[in-house]
């Protein structure tokens, strides 16, 4: 049995002012997902201070619904078994004013506000209005009726504070507030719409704890009915723009989407501050002095001594003689003359190799070289000795080193060459390795330190291509040798032996178009209203269980508050029929008294429900709802195939019924090609393949010669004899 929430869905699609909206018992077609941009975000209203009487402590919050289109519109707010709907506050409880009797702001008149300041901050419920002056806002509800939870107490006296209490809808048959769609014509006027600050009240309540919840959401996109989504939506979903920086210093710890507004502290200290000002030189605002002092009080150094020239013992230059202004070094020493007996202005003397200032003794040799550092005071024979006896060896003034083989530093090589060049002999075969073609040995295969034959054919591998050492390949199931020339819908059964070369579709039909009716492989049987074997019960609801609607009111007999005792406007002891219509105007969006409207196809209380290809045909004796391609199908693609209407069938090569031939073309007569040599059999001159000798199928250079014996008479393949 379908829940509340659906049929409540389905009321506010279909009493809607005439706008075709989408099937009301339809359970596809609305998205199931709300589009990005929507979300429920809890404000503070207003906080109550602690000397606030009977809101002393509170705090009044207003969950809105945030949309993304001015013309955005709010149908419907619920919760079932499937979507719960969850009201809570942190403190359990929340504030109902005594003077609003209603679970909505229908009871709230602006008018009284002055006398009963408290009444504005009720708790309640609603669909864009925070008064009695806005769109009308229903409920429906099942076993868990959340409105219980926002009006007074019951035996409450009027003006009596009672408190709702936290509430969970999760039954089956669940519970909603919604208001009916007025047409886009209302957009600018009607609350229900997210207006130019693209948001829609969806309740205000007054508590002393903090709220957290989640709404089922129904909203026709940019005020079209066509654009229905529903979704379960959490309070508190919608991003908070901020600085999610936590090392800035205008960090926003609620946050959650960064809007570049991250500051740093200045060198000042200041969160987001301009630091020192120009010109300046510290955060105070002072300036640097002539000494580059910030804030110092020194107005002049003429000379740039870093000495102010109030404090300057010399306001100008000392030369370098310590004088003011004086001539500077102009002596031999600078401000004097070298003294006599020294060799500088170090007084310095010249030492034994007549360095000044040196601390040579003695040069015996006069070599140039102090004694106490001269390797030898004398003579360094031609070996680099001193006072030594000359080159008197092998090798002049030594033997050949050990490990050399002459006087050049040479050495044997890997062949024993002395000052040769072969680095490496590894084989030992008397031939250097960077001229060996093959450094070890070789193998059965001839490969210079080969493996041997390991491979699968001996000295090779099978060949690319093949699946065996004889020349095999894999047919088109995967059989080595076979001869399966096609598997087209590769479901390892050969072409020509398969009852269908494709797929069979979800109907058992090879190739066939699948579920495409609508219970999937058949129409709705006649009689019933779904692909189940249901029928529409007393209320038109497909599969629903009422089993009576005596008054015909839209409402079950089983659950209507006055069956049979209605006047004739269906008013319960109501005045009767005192209206233009009888018991009421021609409603708004009815084109008669009769509480018709215009159908689908613009017939005043016509039974038309959808027109969708709107071409005046209405879609439940349409053939096509939509337009047939050019291959008669309903809404199909077009002629999109290799054929038009369909692709070129399987084992054919083209549109003409043609298949390839053994040569590979299309509609070619060449029935044989064997060898696989591009050259139909019944012409090849050799099916097969021409030996090295250029025989069909032949031996190849098998002989002495290659291709034939040594001629008889001659004793090689040159036309040699023996002398």
């Amino acid at each position: 049995m379908k829940n509340l929430v659906t049929l409540m869905m389905v009321f506010c699609c279909s009493i809607s002012l005439g706008m075709a909206q989408l099937n009301p018992m339809s359970s596809v077609g609305y998205a199931t997902e709300a589009p990005p941009g929507y979300c429920l975000s809890v404000e503070e209203y207003f906080v109550h201070s602690e000397d606030a009487g009977e809101l002393a402590g509170l705090t009044t919050y207003r969950v809105y619904l945030n949309c993304v289109n001015e013309t955005d519109f709010l149908s419907a707010c619920s919760g079932d078994v499937d979507n719960p709907l969850i009201i809570n506050s942190s403190s359990g409880t929340w504030y109902n004013n005594g003077y609003n009797a209603s679970w909505s702001a229908s009871g709230l008149n602006p008018a009284f506000f002055g006398a009963f300041p408290e009444m504005q901050f009720d708790s309640f419920l609603t669909i864009g209005t925070d008064n009695a002056i806005g769109p009308e806002v229903t409920k429906i509800a099942g076993d868990i009726d959340p409105t219980l939870e926002f009006i007074p107490a019951p035996g409450s006296a009027l003006g009596d504070v009672t408190f709702g209490s936290n509430v969970t809808v999760d039954d089956e048959t669940g519970a909603a507030w919604f208001t009916t769609f007025p047409g886009l014509t209302e957009a600018e006027t009607n609350l229900a719409f997210a207006g130019d600050d693209l948001r829609v009240l969806v309740m205000q309540v007054t508590t002393a704890g903090t709220l957290s919840g989640q709404i089922y959401i129904q909203v026709f996109e940019e005020g079209l009915q066509t654009l229905e989504w529903r979704d379960l939506i959490e309070f508190n979903s919608c991003p908070v723009e901020g600085c999610t920086d936590a090392t800035a210093c205008n960090y926003d710890a609620d946050a959650t989407e960064d809007d570049g507004s991250c500051l740093e502290l200045d060198e000042c200290g200041i969160c987001g501050g301009e630091g020192i000002a120009e010109g300046t030189c510290d955060c105070d605002g002072n300036v640097e002095d002539v000494l580059g002092v910030c804030g110092g009080d020194c107005a002049a150094d003429a000379d740039a001594d870093g000495i102010c020239d109030d404090e300057d013992d010399c306001v100008g230059m000392l030369d370098e003689c310590g004088i003011c202004n004086g001539p500077g070094a102009s002596f031999e020493c600078g401000c004097e003359d070298i003294p006599a007996g020294d060799c500088d202005c170090n007084g310095n003397q010249l030492d034994a190799l007549g360095v000044c200032g040196g601390n040579c003794a003695e040069d015996a040799d006069s070599d140039g070289i102090c004694d106490d550092v001269d390797d030898c005071v004398g003579t360094l024979d031609a070996c680099g000795i001193c006072n030594g006896p000359g080159a008197v060896y092998e090798c002049g003034c030594e033997d050949i080193p050990a490990g050399d083989c002459d006087c050049d530093g040479n050495q044997l090589d890997a062949l024993g060459v002395c000052g040769g060049d072969c680095a490496a002999d590894a084989d030992a075969d008397g031939i250097c390795d960077d001229v060996d073609d093959c450094v070890g040995a070789l193998d059965a295969c001839g490969i210079c330190n080969g493996p041997g034959e390991i491979y699968e054919c001996g000295c090779s591998d099978i060949p690319a291509g093949d699946c065996d050492c004889d020349g095999n390949q894999e047919d088109a199931l995967g059989v080595c040798g076979g001869n399966c020339a096609a598997d087209a819908d590769a479901d390892g059964i050969c072409d020509d032996l398969d009852d269908c070369v494709g797929a069979l579709d979800a109907c058992g039909i090879c190739n066939g178009p699948g579920e495409i009716y609508e219970c999937g492989c058949s129409d709705i049987p006649a009689g019933d209203c779904d692909c189940d074997g249901n029928q529409e019960d007393a209320l038109g609801v497909c599969g629903g269980d009422c089993a009576a609607d005596a008054d015909a009111d839209g409402i079950c007999d089983d659950v209507d508050d006055c069956v049979g005792a209605l006047d004739e406007c269906g008013i319960c002891n109501g005045p009767g029929a005192i209206y233009e219509c009888g018991c009421a105007d021609i409603p708004a969006g009815d084109c008669d008294c009769d509480g018709n409207q215009e159908d689908a196809i613009g017939v005043c209380g016509g039974d038309c429900a959808e027109d969708a290809d709107a071409d005046g045909i209405c879609d439940d004796v349409d053939d096509c709802v939509g337009a047939l391609d050019a291959c008669g199908i309903c809404n199909g693609p077009g002629e999109i195939y290799e054929c038009g209407c369909e692709d070129i069938p399987a084992g054919d090569c083209d549109c003409d019924g043609n298949q390839e031939d053994a040569l590979g073309v299309c509609g070619g007569d060449c029935a044989a090609d064997v060898d696989a040599d591009g050259i139909c059999d019944d012409v090849d001159d050799c099916v097969g393949a021409l030996d090295a000798c250029g025989v069909c199928n032949g031996p190849g250079a098998i002989y002495d010669c290659g291709c034939e014996d040594i001629p008889a008479g001659d004793c090689d393949c040159n036309g040699n004899q023996e002398d």
